[in-house]
């Protein structure tokens, strides 16, 4: 009985020791549950957060599989304008030459008649 004297002046004399220890054992009780659930938000937003990142890359992937289609088909598109300019330009050079010859020959020695017809077809003057 001496002992439970003596342990309850001591509680008496130091019961703010004894308080404090109860409220961090009540603390670390109650902040224990609260981690338990942090952690699953946690994992559950890293999850997500991975999915997103997945998501994200596929569209990237996708995005850069479709550019690289639309590359090539304006590649192979302004390779075939410019064949097709190349003969265009080949046949016109070849008109061109012939209008030339036909004004050459209708003119018949009378430069300033070949001068002026050239002028009107091509659209520019002796003095350029």
């Amino acid at each position: 009985m001496i002992y439970l004297k003596l342990a309850y002046l001591f509680v008496k004399k130091y019961w703010k020791i004894f308080a404090m220890a109860v409220w961090s054992i009540g603390i670390f009780v109650f902040s224990r549950k609260n981690n338990q659930a942090a952690m699953e938000a946690l994992e559950t937003r890293k999850k997500s957060y991975e999915s997103q990142i997945k998501a994200l890359e596929d569209a990237r992937k996708t995005e850069i599989k479709k550019r690289e289609e639309l590359t090539l088909k304006y590649k192979e598109t302004l390779a075939k304008i410019e064949e097709k300019y190349a003969v265009k330009e080949k046949e016109l050079s070849i008109k061109e030459k012939k209008k030339v010859k036909d004004i050459i020959k209708r003119a018949e020695g009378n430069p300033d008649e070949i001068n002026n017809k050239l002028e009107s077809l091509f659209g520019f003057t002796a003095a350029d």
